[in-house]
């Protein structure tokens, strides 16, 4: 990660009226904005000022890793109106992942700051619903008409996903790209599935007989020189896997997916994408990771390197790891901790919350049982609950179950809550997606996600450029639980923590359920600065299946988050948990070196055997 600790000393016209307005928008929406979070804020639109420069600025990718809730957005609005007011043409570039963010930032440009309609473009992908309303959105809708692409004005405000469609020939003076900057998609094909399909396609055909397309046979003899060519590469025995060198297809691609389509109905997904990889030429490597089934990994760039000129304001991006393999993009890192997580905490709690486990127990599942008799406790103790789950595939809904769950401890419907806003759900995928629900001060975590390995390695491909990079296991699991952490954030930013006073993030409580609760701590420890967190959730329904080593851990961990003094010997440390008996020296001594590993890092440190608790 390259790291820019320089600050750009401008006092500029553009820089002080961007920065008193957006310090007026903040305190008008009732911020308190403490020094620090002032500073980094001039500091960041000290770095727009730069980068619009047409005389000196640069050909840059900057990262601003402020955190949730610093008034980043604002920053934008300040800037846009600034420019506007002094009369400046510079052409600025806002690119973001929701299409509603997008129309409501139009708006407020317009209504708010007082920038000409005829200044602002809004370019996304949705068809205008003049009847949208947030609480009643129909799918694939917006509360704002697109724009032509022909029709850019001076603020262009665009989706991820129009970037990434060939957006990248416009004229800008800045860009300013919102969430982490990602520069391809990654695709990934399961070999079982698409094993799967071949031997469907030849069964089919042989079954056929005389009465097969000419097409269809000669797909049926080239698919077996395609399952051939991907059994040599996963017997290769290289755990890193390597590129498969594919037969060309033996007809036109157009008539190759004619005949897929009339073969397999439905199940044709990977068929269809395997010639799409062949005919775009597009190299294929295949993987296979951690007891999982091998994949076939490709990617595709989306975001072209001659695009420079961008500001990336990313809360994630100090400690997301897979946008450290991007060289081009350099961190200005923050000179001090604007973000004050102290009257935050974070339960945790030993538990198996997958996705595949999840759906696998659904109907009786000790995490959901837990989870709704949790989240019944909070509702009846005054709180404002928000509960993250997965979404349905097809095996069941989570979100349908977590309701009767909590039904049955409420002792009324949940539907009375629901619309009056005390409980609210999110499903994965929506980590990032809204601020509706900053008045939620207890988020309830009903499984976590976890992306498969070879999703974060194809992923890591994009992002280095490279399909053929070295990933070693090690290297590859890291990015994988930085990955978790990056979506825990931003879930956990989608509730009232979100929102700083004087520094202070508001007070919340968080509730996670996790087999790896130390690798949280850590990981949670980096993302939310003096964040509190507790071991002691006392869980009612989940009945921990731990290892000895880490049930001793966990004693250790819950003895010292209640220990009132900044330092305890290790002799009083066991005395107080009464280890003595309880557990093998082996284990013990496996707990304790765990406990006080740096890379691990629970708060403490050992010094002449006593532990010493660490300041962040």
């Amino acid at each position: 990660m390259n790291i820019i600790q320089d600050d750009i000393g401008s006092d500029s016209e553009l820089l002080k009226q961007s920065h008193d307005y957006t310090l007026q928008v903040l305190e008008k929406h009732g911020n308190t904005v403490s020094d620090s979070q002032s500073k980094e804020l001039h500091r960041l639109l000290s770095h727009f000022v730069e980068l619009i420069d047409p005389d000196g600025g640069e050909q840059k990718r900057l990262a601003f890793s402020l955190p949730c809730g610093a008034g980043k957005t604002t920053a934008i609005r300040g800037f846009c109106k600034a420019l506007n007011t002094l009369g400046k043409s510079e052409v600025v570039v806002i690119c973001a992942e929701k299409v509603e963010g997008l129309c409501q930032l139009k708006r407020d440009l317009v209504n708010e700051d007082g920038i000409p309609e005829g200044k602002v473009s809004l370019l996304h992908s949705y068809k205008y619903d003049p009847d949208f309303t947030p609480e009643n959105p129909t799918s694939n809708t917006a509360s704002e008409p697109s724009d032509k692409p022909k029709d850019l004005k001076q603020f262009i405000l665009m989706t991820h996903s129009k970037l990434q469609q060939g957006f990248d020939s416009f004229h800008h003076d800045l860009l300013i790209y919102d969430e982490s900057l990602l520069l391809g998609k990654a695709d990934t094909m399961q070999h079982e599935g698409l094993v799967g399909e071949i031997g469907y396609f030849k069964e089919v055909v042989e079954d056929r007989g005389a009465n097969a397309t000419g097409d269809s046979k000669e797909l049926s003899s080239w698919l077996e020189d395609v399952k051939r060519a991907i059994k040599e590469g996963k017997d290769d025995g290289d755990i890193n896997g390597h590129i498969i060198s594919f037969p060309d297809l033996p007809i036109e691609t157009q008539c190759a997916k004619k005949a897929i389509k009339a073969i397999m109905g439905k199940g044709k997904e990977n068929l269809l994408k395997l010639v799409k990889i062949i005919d775009d030429k597009t190299d294929v490597r295949i993987m296979s990771e951690s007891n999982q089934q091998p994949a076939l990994i490709t990617y595709e760039q989306t975001i072209p390197d001659d695009l420079q000129k961008i500001a990336i304001l990313d809360a994630s991006y100090s400690f997301r790891e897979l946008l450290f393999y991007d060289e081009t993009i350099k961190e200005v890192e923050p000179h001090s901790t604007i973000k004050d997580h102290s009257d935050v905490t974070i339960h945790l709690c030993k538990a198996k919350v997958g996705r595949t486990h999840t759906f696998s127990t659904l109907n009786d599942s000790s995490l959901f049982t837990e989870c709704g008799y949790l989240t019944a406790k909070l509702l009846n103790e005054g709180r404002k609950v928000l509960v993250f789950t997965f979404k349905d595939d097809g095996k069941g809904r989570p979100v349908d179950k977590l309701k009767r769950l909590i039904d049955d401890h409420l002792g009324h419907p949940v539907s009375e809550l629901t619309s009056g806003g005390e409980l609210n759900f999110l499903t994965w995928g929506y980590e990032t997606a809204t601020n509706e629900y900053s008045h939620c001060d207890a988020i309830v975590f009903a499984g976590l996600l976890t992306l498969p390995h070879a999703v974060v390695a194809g992923r890591v491909f994009a992002q280095s450029r490279n399909i053929k990079k070295a990933l070693s296991s090690e290297e590859l699991n890291r990015v994988v639980f930085s990955e978790q952490i990056h979506s825990l954030y931003q879930a956990l930013s989608r509730g009232c923590c979100r929102v700083m006073i004087d520094g202070k993030a508001k007070a919340m409580s968080a509730y996670v359920f996790n087999n790896n609760c130390e690798y949280i701590q850590q990981g949670l420890g980096l993302a939310m600065p003096m964040v509190h967190f507790n071991h002691n959730y006392s869980a009612k329904y989940i009945k921990g299946d731990l290892t000895q080593t880490a049930q001793c851990l966990n004693l250790m961990l819950k003895t010292l988050s209640s220990h009132e003094d900044d330092q305890i010997s290790k002799k009083e440390l066991y005395r107080k948990l009464k280890l003595d008996g309880e557990f093998s020296p082996y284990v013990k001594k496996k707990a304790f070196k765990d406990l006080t590993d740096d890379e691990l890092s629970f708060g403490w440190e050992l010094k002449d055997r006593t532990l010493y608790r660490l300041e962040y």
